[in-house]
């Protein structure tokens, strides 16, 4: 299981792979925050469709699995020198977010959100 904080509220968000803690985070930023600009995260060509995730297959596999799939195979995913597991799915754009724990994925959201999205605390989309 991997946790993310709401950039809003710091709410923890779980999921066991990378598409269901993008789901759980945007039905929480959709229902809590009334975040209505979010894009489709189960789309692939359609108009509302959020960008491909950069993890592939990947995306849909439990956390714990793709942790053993990638620290055992010679060709797996590596970003930036270090095994990087955890990642979250932007709920507006779906821009692959990755981090190497709960707080490092929580401040690279929020930072994806500042620069991307031009959000600061009690913005409404």
């Amino acid at each position: 299981m991997v946790t993310v904080a709401c950039p809003e509220c710091r709410t923890v968000v779980k999921g066991k792979s990378e598409d269901e803690l993008s789901w759980a985070l945007q039905q929480h930023m959709v229902e809590k925050h009334k975040l209505k600009n979010v894009c489709d995260l189960n789309a692939v060509r359609t108009k509302n469709a959020c960008k491909p995730s950069t993890s592939g297959e990947l995306a849909s596999e439990n956390f714990q699995e793709r942790m053993e799939t990638e620290a055992h195979s010679p060709g797996g995913l590596k970003h930036g020198g270090e095994d990087v597991t955890e990642s979250v799915r932007c709920p507006i754009c779906g821009e692959t977010i990755l981090g190497g724990a709960e707080e490092d994925l929580s401040f690279y959201l929020e930072s994806h959100y500042r620069k991307m999205h031009k959000w600061k605390k009690g913005w409404q989309a």
